[in-house]
């Protein structure tokens, strides 16, 4: 019989922790890949903002309304136990994002209106 240190080495004793860390790892790694395709689809709804943006005749920046996004957030972190600091600090970041997304598509919007209308 093997000893108990030899015996966790070549599998049955610890495979359980390990197979739990691993479990979560992988449970881990679909929700950030939620996450990213989540904020891709946010980019595309900024892209898609700027367009209509543009036709009502509103500004890119809208300070208050990204003040009113950022305390919805942090309101439903706290409502689920996140610290509302952190969230907050996200959705800047977030924000920000969406800000580069919307100029960059105003920006090729008006390089595609400049080549077609020289």
């Amino acid at each position: 019989m093997m000893p108990a240190a030899e015996h966790s080495v070549h599998g049955s004793l610890h495979d359980g922790p390990h197979d739990d860390v691993q479990a979560l790892r992988a449970a881990i790694e679909q929700v950030d890949d939620q996450i990213v395709a989540a904020l891709a689809r946010r980019m595309a709804l900024a892209r898609a903002m700027a367009d209509a943006k543009q036709q009502v005749g509103q500004s890119i920046l809208d300070p208050a309304r990204e003040v009113a996004v950022v305390t919805r957030a942090a309101r439903t972190a706290r409502h689920l136990g996140l610290p509302d600091r952190d969230i907050r600090g996200l959705y800047w970041s977030i924000l920000a994002m969406s800000r580069r997304a919307q100029l960059e598509a105003n920006a090729r919007r008006e390089s595609a209106d400049r080549d077609a209308f020289p």
